[in-house]
């Protein structure tokens, strides 16, 4: 958490000994040791080794810039250096600041002069420093005037008792404590709560964070919190959203450019004048990159005092670890798994430790790693709809309370915890990013043409009998350029004759979590359950339609009706009974949406035994996206004997889906490509497995070693190594012959590993 020791003492006082024996080197920078990376001991005048300072400039900044993004983070940090001059110490000040650290001078200045001398000669040869150097450094110490009073200077012992120090402060002179949830925005349930339980000052107040943004009374919120901030029983957390508060309030990060002050500041603390792209990146974190902020929250704030804004943040805690009547309680923001210690970064305690879907393993940690007289309190994150009570040593706070959801509080007495939902009637009506607004069902099939053969984001095919297709450009694709115009464009097909469509394939639709309206936040109340979950083959589409116009069946795949893919889908479609094909096909005006697995010309990921046609879907021959109905389309499966995709899933609530989805992320066992979910109102969303990314990561390592070209890929795992290694006794000529399906075969059946002519590996 945001503690910064600085070790002070003489070379050879001890200070990296006390490091190792505390166990402190993960969260330590040392000068000497950066001045060893970036440059190797030197011969002096004498013929010795030593460790050479010129380099102190650039040693110094890359110091700080550590240090600032730890610092950013909240992390406990150890800065080994001898700090002998107070201007080596009055060098943290801003950051310090900036950061609201608590700075501790840890004194290694106690030991003589003889002992350092003695221990500076028996050090290795490249770490001994001049004589000389320990008579400056000690003549200086015999003098502390210099060093500032602002930091508390701690002893040795006394710094080793912080870090075994329990972080826990005894609350019960109170006779209540009272815990908050997020606010967001809400002031009402806040009015509500306290008008119903006036101010007292024998009950402790605690608010979890997370107090503006996406609600409609920040600025009421902000002025409750400042009227009563200096209140001794309050205390109020930092949430994730408090950063663009503190931003806003310092006067930075609003504007286009880094505010003077930034650099002015940064200058300051490395001695440079020209300050480099990377630093200079490093400063653009500091800008609100909160549109919501900008857009919605700053409006209401406007006129509240930023010198308030500015004493409000500095009151922020970062969580409160108290005891009360026989329990200790954890209170912060986000959530963690265990109990906190000097060393727990405030970023962990903030946003909370793992993913937001993690949060079950977070609970089922904490009652494994504390007793029965430890209880947490969190707000921020609550996919799951866990509720406020979780079970008897665990509370959730976190309602939605700016979508209308009650606000959640506590009560904790000596009879125990009670848990409170106050209503919000003022909130913000939910946006979210879902479907496409469904604009273009409302224009005429000549006014949908239009806009495909116009729009620049839609490539148009000419092919043979005057049929054209469309689909979205490449351009499109790369830069994710998704609307429901380019979702449209997606294998459709239309005969510039009659202006009618004569074939067509789905909708663009997405992987979970690709885009906004995918995202977990976003489904959780967007799908319309029940939903489907459908075995996703992996193989590539093909269309089947009937041309009336040529009186023909009309087969494509990609855009086309000609090509190795339209072939490979024709050449099973022949297979089938023609007679019976046509008349499904001119009876309902419909395009036969099929998987086409074809093992021998396109392999893929997943291995399969033969070639196959499996029929995804039946979609009317209209602009506008109608399917044919599931008893329907069983029906056509049974006349043409042919393979239905398979209804493996079914979830009847969000919590139900989430569960399984979670699992599933950690799972490697299902083998096949994944699931294409259908909510009741058809919106689909993919799902892809572990197995499946596995192995479309290691076929892209294979296209770059056919190809000679060098392998960027950081290895995660022993697998992807031997996977790797496989491949790498393949010659790029003989690689570029064989599938990833192929390099499967030999990691999971090495026995075949001579049907390959690779021999034993």
């Amino acid at each position: 958490m945001r503690t910064l020791f600085l070790l002070r003492g003489a070379p050879a006082s001890g200070k990296s000994t006390w490091i190792e024996q505390n166990k402190l080197e993960q969260y330590t920078l040392s000068t000497d040791k950066i001045r060893l990376m970036y440059q190797s001991p030197i011969l002096n005048t004498d013929g010795n080794l030593c460790i050479t300072q010129q380099n102190d400039g650039v040693v110094w900044e890359y110091l700080f810039k550590l240090l600032e993004d730890k610092m950013r983070r909240g992390e406990f940090v150890v800065i080994d250096a001898t700090h002998y001059k107070s201007s080596l110490i009055n060098q943290y000040r801003d950051l310090v600041e900036k950061y609201r650290y608590r700075v501790y001078i840890v004194d290694f200045t106690k030991i003589s002069k003889a002992t350092l001398i003695e221990r500076n000669s028996a050090r290795d040869e490249y770490k001994r420093v001049p004589e000389f150097v320990i008579d400056k450094m000690t003549a200086v110490f015999e003098d502390d005037s210099e060093v500032p009073n602002r930091y508390k200077t701690i002893s040795i012992t006394e710094a080793g008792r912080l870090l075994r120090k329990r972080l826990i402060f005894n609350y019960n002179n109170f006779e209540k404590i009272v815990a908050f949830g997020d606010i967001h925005g809400c002031y009402e349930p806040l009015k509500t709560y306290f008008e119903q339980h006036p101010f007292d000052k024998n009950t402790a107040y605690i608010f979890t964070g997370d107090y503006i943004d996406r609600g409609l009374q920040n600025k009421e919120v902000l002025e409750f919190l400042i009227s009563i901030m200096d209140e001794e029983n309050v205390l109020m957390l930092e949430g994730n959203h408090e950063v663009w508060t503190r931003l806003y309030a310092d006067e930075c990060g609003a504007e286009e450019s880094i505010p003077k002050e930034d650099l002015d500041l940064f200058k300051k603390y490395v001695k440079k004048k020209l300050i480099s792209k990377s630093v200079l990146k490093d400063l653009e974190k500091n800008k609100i990159r909160s549109k919501v902020f900008k857009e919605d929250t700053i409006p209401q704030i406007k006129d509240i005092s930023k010198k308030k804004l500015r004493q409000l943040c500095r009151k922020f805690g970062q969580f409160a670890y108290i005891s009360f009547r026989g329990k200790d309680y954890v209170i912060c923001h986000g959530g963690i798994p265990t109990t906190p210690k000097l060393v727990t970064s405030t970023e962990d305690l903030i946003k909370g430790i793992g993913k937001y879907e993690d949060l079950e393993t977070v609970y089922a940690s904490w009652i494994r790693n504390t007793t029965e007289d430890n209880i947490l309190i969190h707000a921020h994150r609550n996919i799951q709809h866990f509720p406020t009570k979780v079970n008897d040593r665990i509370y959730n706070l976190c309602s939605e309370v700016e979508f209308g959801a009650p606000m959640r509080i506590i009560e904790i007495t000596e009879g125990g915890i009670e848990t409170l939902e106050v209503e919000n009637p003022v909130y913000t009506e939910r946006k979210v990013s879902t479907r496409y607004v469904p604009v273009l069902k409302h224009l005429t099939n000549n006014e949908l043409l239009n806009q495909l053969n116009y729009s620049r984001d839609v490539n148009k095919k000419q092919l043979a009998n005057d049929v054209v297709s469309y689909n979205f450009s490449r351009q499109v694709f790369n830069k994710r350029n998704w609307n429901e115009l380019t979702c449209k464009a997606r294998g459709m097909f239309v005969d510039t004759v009659t202006e009618k469509v004569i074939c067509r394939s789905y909708d663009k639709f997405f992987n979970l979590g690709e885009r906004e309206e995918t995202k977990e936040y976003n489904l959780e109340h967007t799908l319309e359950f029940p939903v489907s979950g459908y075995r996703k083959e992996n193989g590539f589409l093909g269309m089947v339609s009937y041309h009336d116009r040529i009186g023909e069946l009309f087969i494509a795949s990609k855009s086309t009706n000609v090509g190795d893919y339209a072939d490979m889908v024709r050449e099973q479609v022949e297979k089938l009974d023609q007679e019976k094909l046509v008349k499904v096909l001119t009876d309902n005006d419909i395009t036969l949406i099929f998987e086409v697995i074809n093992k021998d010309k396109d392999p893929h990921i997943i291995k399969y035994r033969k070639n196959q046609l499996i029929l995804l879907d039946a979609v009317y021959n209209e602009f506008e996206t109608k399917f044919v109905d599931y008893n329907t389309l069983i029906n056509i499966a049974s006349t043409l004997d042919v393979k239905l995709k398979e209804a493996e899933l079914l979830f009847t609530d969000w919590k139900s889906f989430l569960d399984w989805k979670i699992e599933q992320d950690k799972s490697t066992e299902t083998q096949y490509e994944g699931w294409v979910f259908e909510d009741s109102k058809l919106f689909r969303v993919k799902y892809k497995t572990q197995f499946y990314q596995f192995w479309k990561r290691m076929r892209t390592v294979k296209e770059h070693m056919q190809a000679n070209k060098p392998v960027n890929k950081v290895f995660v795992d022993a697998e992807e190594v031997k996977i790797y290694n496989i491949m790498k006794s393949i010659s790029p000529e003989n690689l570029a012959t064989m599938s990833i399906i192929d390099i499967q075969d030999i990691y999971y059946r090495p026995e075949e590993l001579l049907l390959y002519g690779i021999g034993t590996l």
